[in-house]
Protein backbone atom coordinates (compact mmCIF):
# COMPACT_ATOMS: atom_id res chain seq x y z
CA UNK A 1 0.00 0.00 0.00
CA UNK A 2 1.38 3.45 -0.89
CA UNK A 3 0.26 6.50 0.75
CA UNK A 4 0.90 10.22 -0.58
CA UNK A 5 0.33 12.84 2.02
CA UNK A 6 1.32 15.66 3.89
CA UNK A 7 2.73 15.54 7.19
CA UNK A 8 4.66 12.58 8.79
CA UNK A 9 4.38 9.27 8.27
CA UNK A 10 2.63 7.74 10.63
CA UNK A 11 5.19 4.29 12.14
CA UNK A 12 2.27 2.14 13.01
CA UNK A 13 0.18 2.55 9.95
CA UNK A 14 2.20 -0.22 7.84
CA UNK A 15 2.35 1.70 4.05
CA UNK A 16 5.21 3.52 2.19
CA UNK A 17 4.83 7.09 2.48
CA UNK A 18 5.53 9.23 -0.06
CA UNK A 19 4.79 13.18 0.83
CA UNK A 20 2.22 15.26 -1.75
CA UNK A 21 3.76 16.18 -4.40
CA UNK A 22 6.60 13.26 -4.75
CA UNK A 23 6.60 12.26 -8.67
CA UNK A 24 4.83 9.06 -10.29
CA UNK A 25 8.22 8.22 -11.70
CA UNK A 26 9.66 8.05 -8.44
CA UNK A 27 7.13 5.58 -6.99
CA UNK A 28 6.70 3.90 -9.59
CA UNK A 29 10.90 3.03 -9.85
CA UNK A 30 10.66 2.20 -6.55
CA UNK A 31 7.93 -0.33 -6.50
CA UNK A 32 9.36 -1.63 -9.86
CA UNK A 33 9.28 -5.09 -8.80
CA UNK A 34 5.56 -4.70 -8.04
CA UNK A 35 2.83 -6.05 -10.54
CA UNK A 36 0.39 -3.67 -8.80
CA UNK A 37 0.24 -0.84 -6.98
CA UNK A 38 -2.67 0.25 -4.71
CA UNK A 39 -2.29 4.12 -4.06
CA UNK A 40 -4.04 5.81 -1.55
CA UNK A 41 -4.51 9.51 -3.03
CA UNK A 42 -6.90 12.07 -4.96
CA UNK A 43 -4.37 13.94 -6.37
CA UNK A 44 -1.90 11.17 -8.56
CA UNK A 45 -4.99 10.69 -10.45
CA UNK A 46 -3.60 14.09 -12.19
CA UNK A 47 -0.02 12.60 -12.79
CA UNK A 48 -1.47 8.87 -14.15
CA UNK A 49 -4.54 6.90 -15.67
CA UNK A 50 -5.15 4.26 -12.88
CA UNK A 51 -6.02 1.10 -14.07
CA UNK A 52 -9.21 1.15 -11.13
CA UNK A 53 -9.99 3.74 -9.50
CA UNK A 54 -12.35 3.05 -5.97
CA UNK A 55 -13.64 6.04 -4.56
CA UNK A 56 -14.62 6.05 -0.54
CA UNK A 57 -17.28 7.85 0.28
CA UNK A 58 -16.58 10.38 3.34
CA UNK A 59 -18.41 13.20 5.18
CA UNK A 60 -16.15 16.33 4.90
CA UNK A 61 -14.20 15.51 1.55
CA UNK A 62 -11.17 17.00 0.63
CA UNK A 63 -11.10 19.60 -2.47
CA UNK A 64 -9.32 16.63 -4.64
CA UNK A 65 -11.91 14.64 -4.19
CA UNK A 66 -14.28 15.91 -6.72
CA UNK A 67 -12.06 15.01 -9.49
CA UNK A 68 -11.53 11.66 -7.67
CA UNK A 69 -15.47 10.87 -7.41
CA UNK A 70 -15.81 11.54 -11.49
CA UNK A 71 -12.98 9.07 -12.58
CA UNK A 72 -13.85 6.37 -9.90
CA UNK A 73 -14.88 2.92 -11.38
CA UNK A 74 -16.48 1.71 -7.92
CA UNK A 75 -17.98 3.96 -5.48
CA UNK A 76 -18.66 3.36 -1.38
CA UNK A 77 -22.19 3.12 -0.99
CA UNK A 78 -22.95 2.94 -4.59
CA UNK A 79 -23.66 -0.56 -6.77
CA UNK A 80 -21.81 -3.02 -9.54
CA UNK A 81 -23.08 -4.77 -11.51
CA UNK A 82 -22.29 -7.74 -12.71
CA UNK A 83 -21.59 -6.40 -16.24
CA UNK A 84 -19.11 -3.68 -14.79
CA UNK A 85 -17.39 -6.56 -12.70
CA UNK A 86 -16.99 -8.32 -16.32
CA UNK A 87 -15.33 -5.60 -18.02
CA UNK A 88 -13.44 -4.13 -14.76
CA UNK A 89 -12.06 -7.66 -14.65
CA UNK A 90 -11.23 -7.91 -18.48
CA UNK A 91 -9.47 -4.24 -18.15
CA UNK A 92 -7.43 -5.88 -14.97
CA UNK A 93 -6.69 -9.12 -16.57
CA UNK A 94 -7.95 -11.15 -13.76
CA UNK A 95 -10.86 -13.30 -13.05
CA UNK A 96 -14.41 -12.33 -12.12
CA UNK A 97 -14.31 -14.44 -9.18
CA UNK A 98 -11.33 -11.84 -7.94
CA UNK A 99 -12.93 -8.62 -9.31
CA UNK A 100 -15.95 -9.41 -7.23
CA UNK A 101 -14.04 -9.90 -3.92
CA UNK A 102 -11.57 -7.17 -4.54
CA UNK A 103 -15.70 -4.79 -4.83
CA UNK A 104 -16.79 -6.95 -1.97
CA UNK A 105 -14.06 -4.96 0.07
CA UNK A 106 -15.31 -1.51 -0.88
CA UNK A 107 -17.90 0.16 2.00
CA UNK A 108 -21.20 -0.13 1.61
CA UNK A 109 -21.00 -1.71 -2.28
CA UNK A 110 -23.99 -3.54 -3.14
CA UNK A 111 -24.91 -5.29 -6.35
CA UNK A 112 -24.18 -8.53 -7.90
CA UNK A 113 -20.06 -7.93 -7.06
CA UNK A 114 -20.58 -5.73 -3.20
CA UNK A 115 -21.80 -7.03 0.08
CA UNK A 116 -24.23 -3.77 0.95
CA UNK A 117 -22.69 -4.13 4.38
CA UNK A 118 -19.86 -2.47 6.17
CA UNK A 119 -18.58 -5.34 8.01
CA UNK A 120 -15.85 -2.90 10.22
CA UNK A 121 -13.74 -2.73 7.33
CA UNK A 122 -12.19 0.58 7.19
CA UNK A 123 -13.42 3.90 5.50
CA UNK A 124 -11.13 6.51 4.65
CA UNK A 125 -13.62 9.49 4.09
CA UNK A 126 -12.75 11.70 0.44
CA UNK A 127 -10.04 9.37 -0.58
CA UNK A 128 -9.74 7.43 -3.92
CA UNK A 129 -7.50 4.14 -3.66
CA UNK A 130 -6.06 3.60 -7.43
CA UNK A 131 -5.03 -0.02 -8.24
CA UNK A 132 -3.18 -0.84 -10.93
CA UNK A 133 -0.01 -1.13 -12.90
CA UNK A 134 -0.54 2.26 -13.44
CA UNK A 135 1.44 4.06 -15.76
CA UNK A 136 2.81 7.75 -16.16
CA UNK A 137 0.97 9.02 -19.10
CA UNK A 138 4.47 11.07 -20.18
CA UNK A 139 5.94 8.13 -20.49
CA UNK A 140 3.45 6.56 -23.47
Amino acid sequence: MVKIGHGPRKPWIRNHFYELGTPFHTIQEDHAQARWLVIESNSILREIEADLVIYLEGPNPKPSAACARRRADIISGGSVSECQIAALATRLGITCDLMRMITRLVPGVSGEGGSGDRSGRPDIPGHADTTGHSRDPASD
